[in-house]
């Protein structure tokens, strides 16, 4: 009978910080949502968005270093081969988050010069 392989304190980590950036972007999409007088961006929610992105993107880094060096140092191929994978997911979530981190700052900076950012 086959055995489920156990679960590392790392693979807890990845999974926990895959959770917050999920929530993170579920938070962000919940907020940016039409309601019934339309959504009104404001230099304080926009700021609010800014920290919690800052805070998904130091747990993706974290684990994009610990990948890299699970697949440089570690002795076995395997784990080597599955820290590849984590590095290349890590890769695409820090992308996103670097993207949605951009357009932040870009409508916090059109409301500096009392210009209304578009939504979305």
């Amino acid at each position: 009978m086959p055995t489920e392989p156990e679960t590392s304190e790392e693979d807890l980590r990845v999974a926990e910080s895959r959770r917050l950036v999920e929530e993170c972007f579920a938070t962000l999409a919940a907020k940016h949502r039409l309601g019934w007088g339309g959504p009104m961006l404001n230099t304080a929610s926009l700021e609010h968005t800014l920290h919690s992105l800052h805070q998904a993107r130091v747990h993706v880094e974290d684990r994009l270093r610990s990948a890299q060096r699970r697949r440089q140092y570690h002795p076995q191929v395997s784990v080597q081969e599955a820290a590849a994978r984590e590095e290349a997911i890590a890769l695409v979530d820090l992308d996103r988050i670097m993207t949605r981190i951009r357009a932040t700052e870009a409508k916090l900076a059109l409301l500096s010069q009392g210009r209304q950012p578009p939504i979305g």
